[in-house]
């Protein structure tokens, strides 16, 4: 990972980006400022990239199980701890960023992050 930052470092030329980005910037500000960015990069997005990206990237391919066998299992548990006096809840699809790796300790890199949706509403303000 590192290798690779340093690379990026020297195509863009302005010393330790990361560095300042981390330092100087908030966390509501370096998601504004991430937002941007992605904003741009969707807008150079065409349909034939979409499909290339498809058919190549490992993240966005259907997963290969049988989605009624998933759901009526899923269903299944759900109905026995309910029946056990637990409360099943749906949690909210998004966390602030962090969440998985202080409190479940898990590299920040193994986690598929996005940016919250309440960041979105205030750019559009």
């Amino acid at each position: 990972m590192q290798k690779l930052i340093e690379k990026i470092h020297r195509k863009l030329g302005l010393g330790p980006v990361l560095e300042k980005l981390d330092e100087k910037l908030s966390s509501s500000e370096l998601n504004t400022f991430l937002l941007e960015l992605f904003r741009r990069k969707a807008e150079q997005t065409d349909p034939a990239r979409l499909l290339r990206q498809f058919e190549s990237s490992r993240f966005v391919t259907p997963a290969r199980v049988n989605t009624l066998q998933l759901r009526q299992t899923e269903l299944e548990w759900l109905h026995l701890v309910a029946g056990h006096g637990y409360q099943p809840l749906t949690l909210s699809p998004l966390t602030p960023l962090g969440t998985c790796s202080s409190i479940a300790q898990v590299d920040q890199n193994n986690v598929v992050s996005a940016i919250g949706l309440e960041l979105v509403h205030k750019l559009k303000d």
